[in-house]
């Protein structure tokens, strides 16, 4: 089941890599079941002993799996994902809105990609698609706006799990860390950036498999040393 914090989770002091996030714990799933989480995918997935396995490494493998809770403001996003096979590609969309409600409507998407184009959200996606680098990109929808895109030339063997940590500040400003690392930073520039929606995992032709995925609300400011994102 996923543990449900809410209100009353205390506030910590939240590492990652050289930042320090002063954040309130929301989330946590311990995959016990899937009773909270909403799948739009052509490839169903199954928990086993606390690990939410996703076999979507098929020609036609996608989808997007939501949680089932709206959140607003500046957010951190942690998980740990080991690709397993396919083109490991890892992606989470963010600040997800729907004019018609997101899951009220859940029955009229697929899981195609091009489905996510049409409304509110941030879309990340971290992949190798056979390549000897990760690609990284941030995109805006609706519109499929491309906001910034790098190489990072970090291990891209499969199996290897990896501790994946999304920071949105709630005004446009996004990063990627995976390991500790900072592999990329964005911001959305427009007048009006996303700040509240759902958030859900994606992927298309890769089997993912995810532990530990939490979900904590952040202050608006972050205490932290010096990023150094990794080279292209």
């Amino acid at each position: 089941m996923l543990a449900l914090l809410g209100g009353c989770g205390r506030r910590e002091m939240v590492p990652v890599g050289s930042a320090l996030f002063d954040a309130k714990p929301l989330y946590r799933a311990d995959f016990a079941d899937l009773r909270d989480w909403t799948a739009e995918t052509s490839c169903p997935p199954r928990v086993e002993r606390g690990e939410l396995i996703w076999p979507c490494d098929t020609p036609d493998g996608q989808g997007t799996l939501w949680l089932n809770r709206r959140f607003e403001g500046p957010l951190l996003v942690t998980y740990t994902v080991t690709p397993v096979s396919g083109m490991d590609n890892v992606n989470l969309i963010a600040y997800a809105e729907h004019p018609g409600g997101l899951l009220e409507t859940t029955a009229t998407r697929t899981g195609e990609y091009a489905e996510y184009h049409r409304f509110p959200n941030y879309i990340v996606t971290f992949l190798t698609n056979d390549e000897p680098r990760w690609r990284v990109r941030f995109r805006r929808n609706p519109g499929f706006a491309l906001l910034s895109e790098t190489y990072a030339q970090i291990d891209t063997a499969s199996g290897v799990p990896r501790r994946v940590a999304h920071h949105f500040d709630g005004a446009g400003g996004m990063a990627l860390f995976v390991d500790g690392v900072l592999v990329h930073e964005a911001n959305d520039t427009t007048w009006e950036p996303h700040q509240s929606g759902y958030i859900g995992l994606r992927t298309w032709r890769s089997e993912l498999r995810y532990r530990d995925v939490r979900v904590y609300a952040l202050r608006p400011s972050v205490v932290r040393s010096e990023f150094h994102p990794v080279r292209k």
